[in-house]
């Protein structure tokens, strides 16, 4: 792709745009290409090619912002809460989660586009693309390499009043209101008391769903996350401290519920059940203001964040891109709650009897990085962080560059003192990432613990063809991205004699007539049993459920738009292939034809004994 003649290039959406003979390049912002040539760059093709390097170039450019000096300080240091704590981690920036609107995508996207300029020598560039913040990012480039730049895409379209309300008021103001809505929420919350230490104590953190409600109702608790691990841990342990966090978002148990549910569980002599929150003292709340205060004059400027935001030894600046979450991070609504989170889970930690071990859901979120930190400062034992979900490449809240692992005092990422990998793959990226070979243990996959008996069923029956058989559609949990696989697969599977049978995703159905549209079968049973029958199962790379798929042996197809990064965590595994459109699927459909659904698959540790679990905890008790 190298090339030493100046090239004009356009960048555009997909190709279903019209492209100019008057450019020599064409570059796709969010479509997948079947040749990467000199004429024609696809983006997330490019990406496939160079992930390793791009990945690892953002988590040094996440690093390298929290080490920027301004005015002889870092980043980490200016955001300083206390002794050992900066205020860093807790930024939406510096948390690295992917949403819609968080930019990972699209910085990814452009450090890719500055590598393929800077390698062919592109002179000019016209861009034709949606995205306004990375359309800013391009012409910011273009200025800052003195190449030509015209911007050609579609306007922006007219923002809803009510959004450009709040968008355009004073970021202490939304700040206060979510100081007063916090305070208000919390009076009814009972003060936690400290509880006598009780022998050999473990406390547990997760979150208030999942759970099964009727053995709730006889005070046992059971849930997804934890299969027959409190079993074990009742042998093991005098005591077991559980602590819930309540609001989850759509999924959020009312506290009325919430409070009904843990007096029926608190029958039980060897487990405690409580809410992991409390009532916002006066002390709590002059420390969020104090806090507050002294990151709204952390004193900085946009000017001085233009060149944080810019990676090194690049040209590209990325500011735009994260504008509106940093601002939100050190002065908006997000700064308040992180703060309360901050100051109200030491409290209850702090106020804790001294814990042998501790165990909590590990994805990364800001309460799990207090939750370290305040473990640490209260003097309790080991702290293990414990998966619950598959390992995903390009989910990278789940990465840091390794030097914030190894830094010291408050370059130091907050981390676990032991990290609990459910899978081959799951140790491999956890060693990859910097985290040490002891500070892994080998542990089974509590929350895919119920394959085993799918698995079983699944081995006893007989092995299918794919030769035109019924293929099983599984929805995504984003309606959209449900549409649009159903739209790609359901005429090329009409067109092969292939029926379907479609199962929505269970938050995120689709009415029967939009179904009935699709010429496909609703399937309103149970995930399992329909996987067990299955022959050949399409869904998109985001759908968890293709991980089940797949270790049960069943063929996959899975969709993944130019849009987006890859989030599956199956790929390069055997049996599980990608499709971008309706000729792609078309493709593979033709490479599966007479291919048989295999045995199960080892992807996760798997025991109903729990080997793994018991010669983990044996350091210990």
């Amino acid at each position: 792709m190298n090339s030493t003649n100046q090239l004009s290039a356009v960048l555009m959406d997909t190709p279903l745009q019209p492209a100019s003979e008057n450019y020599k390049t064409t570059i796709y912002w969010n479509d997948f290409g079947t040749n990467q040539t000199n004429d024609l760059i696809s983006l997330p093709t490019y990406i496939e090619q160079n992930e390793e390097a791009l990945r690892r170039r953002f988590l040094e450019f996440v690093y390298e912002v929290g080490q920027c000096q301004i005015a002889g300080k870092t980043v980490i240091k200016r955001l300083q809460v206390d002794e050992d704590f900066s205020y860093w981690w807790l930024t939406l920036f510096a948390l690295r989660r992917t949403h819609p609107d968080s930019g990972i995508p699209e910085t990814i996207k452009l450090l890719a586009l500055e590598e393929i300029v800077k390698k062919m020598n592109i002179s000019e560039i016209t861009i034709n693309i949606q995205d306004l913040r990375a359309r800013r990012c391009i012409k910011d480039f273009c200025f800052n390499l003195g190449i030509p730049c015209t911007d050609i895409g579609p306007p922006s379209q007219p923002t809803k009043l009510r959004f450009s309300l709040r968008r355009f008021s004073p970021k202490w103001l939304t700040a206060l209101a979510t100081l007063c809505r916090q305070t208000w929420r919390s009076r009814s919350i009972s003060q936690n008391q400290k509880v006598e230490s009780n022998g050999r104590s473990i406390a547990l953190f997760d979150y208030l769903t999942g759970f099964d409600a009727e053995a709730a109702g006889a005070g046992i608790y059971r849930s997804r996350f934890w299969s027959n691990l409190p079993e074990l841990l009742e042998e093991k342990f005098d005591k077991l401290s559980w602590y819930h966090t309540r609001e989850i978002g759509d999924s959020s148990t009312s506290r009325k519920n919430a409070d009904k549910l843990l007096n029926k569980l608190n029958t039980h002599p060897v487990s405690s059940h409580k809410l992991f929150e409390t009532k916002m003292s006066l002390q709590i709340f002059w420390k969020v203001v104090r806090d507050y205060c002294q990151l709204y004059k952390s004193g900085i400027s946009e000017t001085e964040a233009k060149i944080m935001f810019t990676p090194s030894n690049s040209d590209l600046p990325l500011w735009p891109l994260f504008r509106t979450e940093w601002i939100d991070s050190l002065r908006g609504s997000t700064a308040i709650r992180h703060l309360i989170l901050l100051h109200t889970i030491r409290e209850m930690v702090g106020q804790m009897p001294r814990q042998l071990v501790g165990i909590y859901l590990l994805e990364n979120q800001p309460w799990e990085l207090i939750l370290t930190n305040a473990w640490k400062r209260a003097g309790h034992g080991t702290l293990i962080g414990m998966p619950q979900a598959a390992p995903k490449y390009w989910e990278v809240r789940q990465f840091v560059d390794s030097r914030s692992r190894t830094d010291l005092g408050l370059s130091k990422f907050p981390q676990p003192d032991l990290i609990a990998s459910t899978s081959l793959r799951g140790r491999q990226m956890l060693l990859s990432s910097g985290v040490s070979q002891d500070q892994v243990i080998d542990v089974e996959a509590l929350s895919y613990q119920y394959l085993i008996n799918l698995q079983k069923s699944k081995d006893s029956s007989e092995k299918f063809s794919t030769v035109n058989p019924t293929v099983t559609v599984l929805g995504d949990f984003s309606v959209d991205e449900t549409r649009q696989l159903l739209d790609i697969c359901s005429p090329v599977l009409a067109q092969n004699g292939h029926s379907a049978i479609f199962k929505a995703h269970p938050t995120s159905p689709l009415n029967k007539s939009e179904i009935a549209k699709y010429g496909i079968t609703e399937f309103v049973g149970d995930l399992g049993a329909l996987l067990t029958s299955s022959r050949l199962v399409i869904t998109t790379s985001f759908t968890s459920a293709a991980v089940d798929a797949y270790c049960l042996g069943i063929p996959l197809l899975l969709f993944s738009n130019g849009k987006d990064l890859n989030m599956s965590p199956l790929r390069d595994e055997p049996g599980v292939q990608f499709f971008h459109d309706s000729t792609s699927l078309q493709v593979l459909l033709e490479q599966m034809t007479g291919l048989e659904t295999s045995s199960s698959r080892d992807f996760f540790n798997l025991d109903l004994n729990l080997y793994r679990w018991r010669q983990s905890l044996r350091q210990f008790v």
